[in-house]
């Protein structure tokens, strides 16, 4: 099966490509805006060079089965430094997207979209009477990237006739995950390399992280069953809370911890308890393997 991965080196891109690149289901071909730094990137994290990369204007040459788009801002920094481009990037890739499916008809697509779609409804967990709730009247920077995803996610119901799904991640982690970055795991991770004292708040939160491994279920079982155009939303076996996060890198990782402080406000929005409570996919017979800190535990054991 002949699969494309548009974003390939974005946190999600590249976890997923280094997690298909030896599976004898997948044969990959990688899209990117720049091909010199993605080989050096990627070739840096062991990608084999058996992959082929491709630079993202030749896509509509290239016949495959399936697309994934993991495109996007997902960067807090890219994020804050420039709030607006998160309607450029999702509209151009999406128009990208939506012409390929008409240049081959019946091709599988997979965007990788976000629970932050629920806007301010996401810091409370996700159930199936969740509505998506925004100010028009009060935009906040947050917002941007909600409201772009939450279009995109519309535009795609609109084009019923197409096999697009759109796949709601909450949480990541991988072993390629950037420890430059604010996210929670990323700054835990980067004070366990270091040994620096991680400087926290007392307020806890909780989150449902999802791996490159449960997100590779996800997609063949999806492929295993008939096309369909819809949004289903990813979760692990069970979410964890940032003391729980705490106590097990400290046990496990020697993390050195100092409760203090303010906690640092997200460029997506605050959110005290971002993860989903619908089973829609476990209902279908796609059942999490791992909790949220038995993935984590799993990949930092094959951490670098």
């Amino acid at each position: 099966m002949k699969i494309a991965i548009l974003g390939a080196t974005g946190y999600i891109g590249r976890s997923l490509a280094l997690a298909l690149a030896n599976d004898p289901h997948a044969k990959l071909v990688l899209f990117v805006r720049d091909l010199e730094q993605a080989e050096v990137m990627l070739g840096a994290l062991g990608l084999p060079k058996t992959v082929q990369i491709r630079h993202i204007s030749t896509l509509l040459r290239q016949k495959v089965d399936v697309v994934v788009n993991a495109t996007g801002i997902g960067s807090p920094r890219a994020l804050l430094s420039n709030a607006r481009a998160v309607f450029e990037v999702t509209e151009s890739m999406d128009a990208l997207v939506m012409a390929y499916c008409e240049r081959y008809p019946g091709v599988r697509v997979f965007n990788i979209s976000t629970g932050a779609v629920f806007g301010e409804s996401s810091g409370d967990p996700i159930t199936l009477g969740t509505k998506a709730v925004f100010n028009p009247d009060a935009v906040r920077a947050a917002d941007y990237y909600a409201v772009a995803k939450l279009a995109s996610e519309l535009k795609h119901r609109a084009y019923a006739e197409i096999p697009l799904i759109d796949l709601r991640l909450f949480s990541f982690f991988s072993t390629s995950i950037d420890v430059r970055e604010t996210f929670l795991l990323s700054q835990i991770v980067a004070s366990v390399r270091s040994g620096e004292v991680f400087v926290t708040s007392s307020d806890d939160i909780a989150r449902d992280y999802v791996t490159p491994e449960a997100l590779v279920d996800v997609l063949f079982f999806l492929l295993g069953r008939s096309p369909e155009n819809t949004a289903y939303d990813l979760r692990s076996a069970a979410p964890v809370t940032k003391l729980e996060l705490l106590e097990y890198f400290a046990r496990t990782w020697n993390l050195r911890v100092s409760i203090t402080g303010e906690e640092q406000m997200s460029p997506t929005g605050k959110k005290h308890a971002y993860y989903s409570n619908r089973t829609t996919l476990a209902d279908l017979g796609c059942i999490p393997k791992y909790t949220s800190l038995q993935g984590i535990d799993r990949t930092m054991r094959t951490m670098r």
